[in-house]
């Protein structure tokens, strides 16, 4: 599952992400500035990283990559 992070119930959503093993967590718009201890698929989308200007530990994805990961994942998203 691809779990789409916002700031908004960040804390629960990651927790869940924690408990699957074959999670891949996308932080968006202020989620990119939250830590992801415990994860290993994260990404961060660019233009988010960028508005933000903080260097995440994070793949930095474009717009184009989060539509491959979305497209081929079940999305739980929690913006």
């Amino acid at each position: 599952m691809i779990y789409l992070v916002g700031r908004k119930h960040a804390d629960a959503i990651l927790a869940i992400a924690r408990q699957d093993e074959n999670a891949k967590v996308v932080l968006m718009h202020e989620g990119v500035y939250l830590p992801t201890p415990g994860l290993r698929d994260i990404y961060a989308l660019k233009a988010d990283v960028d508005r933000a200007g903080v260097r995440p530990m994070a793949t930095v994805i474009d717009d184009a990559a989060l539509i491959t990961l979305v497209l081929e994942n079940k999305v739980i998203s929690h913006l």
